[in-house]
């Protein structure tokens, strides 16, 4: 089965970089590193002749090829077996999981699952699983597609919430952060012309961090071990975003909502 291994040292410049721009109201650096935020390292820089056209890796020794130009992130699961602390050496190990062929609305898609660990030595750090969604092209000349619309909780059970816009800048960050070459995130002719979307797309992966550190920031007393996260609707650039947490004594459930109310991004924690 293929398997990928990236050894990187967890500085602190990468997270300060990250917090500067994210979370610039925290009070003071963190002496581990908070959760998700592993993804600020074990970049691989694929090279150009391996992308697909649309930025996203086609060659990468893992997915093999399923014969569709798009690949999406659909959600990830995260099994926090320790916290991360600066200054340790870690190995990134990845292999392919399941590999699942569907019939969808637009067509043929394929749902891939990379299954990987955070090792320090034998030890298991993090246990990671990512879910990639590989769709067609679309038709020029046919509309924008409309996604599901999925009502999140009443604001009257609201108990953490703020809102957000992302910006360019933020999106051309987290781009550089995460060396992300992806096109629907700063190419805004290639997302309306060859995505038919209406305007740049939100990471999914920014969203999952910043659900991460709005239950964080909320929840001080808390150490979260688990952590499952769900693309629901696209996320588009300078528009307003609601952060809204129900937390239990067992973990919080957690939502990224668009200014109607409806569900962008569900995300769900337990408690250690």
């Amino acid at each position: 089965m293929p398997l990928s291994s990236i050894v990187d040292t967890i500085r602190r410049e990468p997270a300060r970089a990250y917090r500067d721009t994210f979370a610039p109201d925290d009070p003071a650096e963190p002496d581990l590193l908070p959760p998700g935020w592993h993804k600020l390292y074990f970049t691989q820089p694929v090279p150009l002749d391996r992308l697909r056209p649309d930025g996203t890796p086609a060659a990468d020794g893992i997915v093999p090829d399923v014969g569709l130009p798009r690949r999406l992130y659909a959600g990830e699961e995260l099994i926090l077996h320790r916290p991360i602390r600066f200054g340790e050496t870690l190995e990134l190990a990845t292999k392919l999981g399941d590999v699942q062929h569907k019939q969808g609305g637009s067509g043929r898609l394929v749902i891939v699952t990379l299954e990987s660990s955070i090792l320090a030595g034998a030890e298991i750090v993090t246990t990671i699983r990512q879910y990639d969604i590989f769709l067609g092209a679309p038709d020029p000349g046919d509309p924008p597609r409309t996604p599901r619309v999925t009502a999140g909780p009443a604001q009257r059970d609201w108990v953490w919430h703020t809102e957000l816009t992302l910006t360019p800048v933020h999106l051309f960050r987290f781009s550089a952060l995460t060396f992300n070459s992806h096109r629907i995130h700063y190419d805004p002719d290639w997302t309306r012309q060859v995505e038919g979307q209406p305007g740049l797309l939100v990471h999914g992966p920014l969203l999952e961090l910043l659900l991460l550190d709005f239950c964080a920031r909320n929840a001080p007393g808390r150490t979260i071990a688990h952590f499952v996260m769900r693309v629901v609707a696209p996320t588009y650039v300078d528009t307003p975003v609601r952060l809204v947490g129900i937390p239990s004594d067992t973990g919080a459930r957690l939502w990224a909502l668009d200014p109607k109310g409806d569900v962008l991004v569900t995300g769900e924690t337990d408690w250690l």
